[in-house]
């Protein structure tokens, strides 16, 4: 009869490679069922924000005011023409000096939270063409656009960051719309339409420049996804500014540092387990789960059976 070499090392190699089976089995199995069980992180404050009263992003202005405060000359007037651009419009009137807030005006935040997004690590970005469409339809589009962009623009960190009075703007609507939202339509209790959403809207890359070390914006993103307001893209994160808002793989990598105990993260992707294998399997594996890539966790099973 043949004989089986169960010498201790390999014996030890084989409960190893069974432990990482067992444990993409379990990933693919829970994530492939998971996609009508999400718990939304959304918010429900009804506070009122107060002028001046932005404790909460103190770090990102502080940060924002020391890169100023380095820039040349010819850096500080080009910022300066972007804020001029910004405030020569009729929408930053409405949004900033009136301080109104209005699903009308949805489509212009929505519009600078992808564009962020899409900020390259060297400066420059780009927009999602449907939504620009859906921009320019509406009344008032060209000087909304123009605003959006020239938002966009300054929040690049070769720009300096956003102002005070901005970020003031963006919490107002947070407050109201949450971090993320779909087509609604809202009525007061005599039956008279109070407020009508025509499109699916996330905030969250907003906060999460601002904040990005709050679980509940980080966790936004996420949720966000399913929701039709925006969708993951793995390709190319390397030269993005904030890789995570789009990328799966960067963004478990990001939630794994902010909030470990994350709901999102299926229990046992912290455990020590992982220590014994190189880290970059965790991290495909972590990000196809996020991306709730079904095929690719099971190529990755395949792959690991195989070996």
């Amino acid at each position: 009869m043949e004989q089986i070499n169960s010498s201790p090392s390999k014996v030890l190699l084989i409960k190893k490679v069974v432990k990482l089976l067992f444990v993409i089995v379990l990933f693919v199995s829970i994530s492939c069922n998971s996609n009508n069980n999400e718990e939304s992180s959304k918010e429900t404050t009804n506070s009122s924000i107060n002028s001046g009263k932005l404790n909460q992003y103190i770090e990102y202005l502080d940060g924002s005011k020391d890169r100023i405060n380095k820039f040349s000359e010819e850096a500080r007037a080009q910022r300066q023409e972007v804020i001029d651009k910004i405030q020569s419009t009729n929408t930053y009137d409405r949004l900033v000096k009136n301080e109104v807030v209005s699903a009308k005006y949805i489509p212009v935040i929505n519009l600078i939270a992808n564009g962020i997004t899409t900020i390259n690590i060297n400066g420059g970005f780009d927009q999602t063409a449907e939504l620009v469409r859906e921009l320019l339809e509406l009344p008032d589009g060209e000087d909304k656009h123009i605003f959006a962009s020239s938002t966009i623009a300054l929040t690049q960190p070769v720009q300096g960051g956003l102002t005070k009075e901005l970020i003031e703007l963006f919490e107002r609507y947070r407050i109201k719309y949450n971090l993320y939202g779909e087509p609604a339509t809202k009525f007061n209790p005599d039956g008279q339409v109070k407020d009508k959403i025509a499109f699916y809207y996330d905030f969250s890359p907003i906060f999460a420049t601002l904040e990005p070390k709050n679980k509940k914006f980080i966790e936004a993103i996420y949720h966000a996804k399913p929701k039709g307001s925006s969708s993951w893209n793995d390709s190319n994160p390397n030269s993005l500014q904030y890789p995570f808002m789009t990328n799966s793989r960067e963004y478990g990598k990001k939630l794994l540092s902010v909030n470990p105990s994350s709901d999102i993260l299926l229990q046992g992707i912290v455990n020590e387990f992982w220590s014994k294998y190189d880290p970059v399997v965790k991290e495909r594996v972590l990000g196809l789960i996020i991306s709730k890539d079904c095929k690719g966790l099971q190529d990755e099973f395949n792959t690991t059976a195989n070996n």
